[in-house]
């Protein structure tokens, strides 16, 4: 009895070290926005991926960007675009400006195909709406307390002549609680919480973006309750 005692807490024990070497690896590429170090490697030609325990890494090659996502969940890199004058054209002949490209596809909000489907300036607006919009719920925590973080939200802005989400250190910090995309934010300000109020999207925004991949992020139907 006693030596069986002894391999079930060596089972345990290993067990215990697996998977928290596999939550150190994930929260090191989370945070750190780094691949995986435990992980299968397929590489094809707009990306790289990396299969983990649990979950996928996709390094995308055009703008040396990392996404994590479940294995349920849909990721699309953006293809190398050329740019005439700061502005793309579709195939349906509607001008897209640089900036408002970037915002659409470096986060893999929406695909190449989807992009190329676009009509008029409008159907451009509308997306650059739902992925701007996505891309403030983001952000970066700067120290966890007991039952809610400290985190910073990030501005979409030029970065050596390209655009991407930054993150000020020096700017207006948050207290964050909640899970899935049901979030509540307050100001953080002499060391204390203001008052929470939770991130919501609007009426156009909940129809619309089921018209982009983010209808396969987990969670993402809290932002419309």
């Amino acid at each position: 009895m006693k030596k069986l005692l002894k391999y079930l807490i060596i089972i345990f024990i290993s067990i215990l070290v697996i998977f928290s070497i596999i939550y150190i690896d994930y929260f090191n590429a989370k945070t750190n926005n780094t691949n995986p170090k435990i992980s299968i490697t397929v590489e094809s030609e707009n990306s790289i991926l990396y299969k983990a325990f649990f979950y996928k890494v996709y390094f995308c090659r055009t703008n040396k960007k990392y996404i994590i996502a479940d294995y349920d969940e849909e990721v699309v890199c953006p293809n190398n675009y050329e740019y005439q004058n700061e502005i793309y054209t579709n195939r349906e002949g509607v001008k897209i400006t640089k900036e408002k490209l970037q915002i659409l596809t470096n986060d893999g909000v929406y695909t190449s195909e989807m992009i190329e489907s676009f009509k008029t300036e409008k159907d451009v607006e509308n997306a650059v709406m739902i992925a701007k919009d996505f891309g403030n719920t983001r952000f970066k925590v700067i120290n966890e307390e007991d039952d809610y973080n400290i985190v910073l939200f990030p501005v979409f802005e030029n970065v050596n002549d390209n655009y991407d989400w930054v993150y000020d250190e020096e700017g207006q910090e948050y207290c964050l609680k909640g899970d899935n995309y049901n979030y509540q934010k307050a100001k953080y300000e002499n060391e204390k919480c203001g008052k929470y109020e939770k991130i919501k999207m609007s009426e156009e925004w909940c129809e619309a973006y089921k018209n982009s991949t983010l209808i396969y992020v987990k969670g993402i139907e809290n932002l419309c309750k």
